[in-house]
C-alpha cells in the first residue's frame, strides 16, 4: 500500500519529528526576516505574504530530507508520488485537482504556541467537501472519519510502550506490564511531562484502564494530561471545556492545556506534537 509505504519511509528516518519541526521552524524565520523586516508573528504579514510560508515550507523539507521532485506532485517518497500541504490552521489544506485520489504530506503548526502537526493522507474524493474555490481546490470534508494507520495507543500496554518511547527508555518495551507502568509512572516523577492524547473516542471499552492509567497514575506522578473527545466525558464536567470552532471536547487534568483535533483525517499519521523552537 502507498500509503503504508510513505508513512513507514518518513518514520524509518532518524529523528524524523525533530527534523520537521527544524525545517518548519527555519521555515517561518526565513520568511519573517526579522533582522530586516522588524516582523516577527504572522499577524503582522499580509494574506498574500502568508501564502509564501507554504512554499517555503515544501522546499525546506525536500532539502532536509533528500526528497527527489515527483513527476506530477511535489515529491517522491519510497518512489510514490506525494503532494505536500501547508495550512496555518489544522483541516485547512486545500487539495488541487491534480492531487484528488492522491498521497498528501499534511503540515500545520501554531507559531505562538509551538505544536506543530504532519499526517499522510489519501485524498479520496469522498473524503472532501463538494466546493471549490477558484483554483477548483477543495477542503476535508468536517467530521469525516477515517481509519488511522499507525494509531499511538489501542489499549494500556500500547500507550505504556508509546510513553517509554518518548522518555526514550524504548528498551524496557519489554518488560511486563505493572513493570511498565511503574516504570512510566517514575519517569513522570523524575522529568516533567505534558501529555496529549487526541480522540479518546476511537478506543473501545477494553482500553477503559488506559485512560485511568492516564488520568490518576499518570497526573498523581506529576505529569500534565489532556484528553480530547468528540463527546462530553461523563464525570469530568469541571475539568472539561468546548474547545471553540470545534466539535469536541477538551478534558485537563493537572492543569493541562492544548489543541483540539477536528477528525481523524490526517490518517497516516507521521508526527504530532512537538516544539518548533525559537
Amino acid at each position: 500500500d502507498r500509503l503504508e509505504r510513505a508513512v513507514a519511509w518518513f518514520r524509518s528516518q532518524a529523528r524524523f519529528e525533530e527534523r520537521f519541526a527544524t525545517a518548519i521552524r527555519q521555515s517561518f524565520d526565513e520568511v519573517f526576516d526579522g533582522q530586516r523586516t522588524g516582523r516577527y508573528r504572522l499577524e503582522q504579514f499580509s494574506k498574500v505574504e502568508k501564502t509564501y510560508i507554504g512554499n517555503k515550507v515544501e522546499i525546506v523539507v525536500q532539502d532536509e530530507f533528500g526528497l527527489q521532485r515527483g513527476r506530477r506532485l511535489d515529491y517522491l517518497v519510497d518512489e510514490h508520488e506525494v503532494d505536500a500541504k501547508w495550512s496555518i490552521t489544522s483541516g485547512g489544506w486545500m487539495i488541487p485537482t491534480e492531487a484528488v485520489g492522491e498521497l498528501c504530506l499534511c503540515l500545520t503548526a501554531n507559531d505562538n504556541r509551538s505544536p506543530f502537526q504532519v499526517g499522510i493522507v489519501r485524498a479520496v474524493d469522498g473524503h472532501l467537501k463538494t466546493g471549490q474555490n477558484k483554483d477548483k481546490k477543495r477542503r476535508f470534508a468536517e467530521g469525516t472519519q477515517v481509519a488511522i494507520g499507525h494509531p499511538d495507543l489501542w489499549d494500556l500496554e500500547s500507550a505504556l510502550d508509546r510513553l517509554l518511547v518518548d522518555f526514550d527508555w524504548s528498551e524496557h518495551r519489554s518488560k511486563p506490564l505493572e513493570a511498565k507502568a511503574a516504570l512510566v509512572a517514575e519517569l513522570a516523577r523524575e522529568f516533567p511531562a505534558s501529555v496529549a492524547v487526541y480522540d479518546i473516542d476511537s478506543l473501545d471499552a477494553e482500553a477503559e484502564n488506559a485512560i485511568e492509567y492516564l488520568t490518576h497514575d499518570l497526573t498523581a506522578a506529576g505529569a500534565k494530561v489532556l484528553l480530547t473527545s468528540r463527546r462530553a466525558i461523563i464525570g469530568m464536567g469541571k475539568a472539561t471545556r468546548r474547545a471553540p470552532s470545534a466539535p469536541c471536547s477538551v478534558t485537563s487534568h493537572a492543569h493541562g492545556d492544548g489543541e483540539c483535533r477536528e477528525d481523524d483525517r490526517d490518517h497516516g499519521s507521521v508526527g504530532d506534537g512537538g516544539g518548533l523552537g525559537r
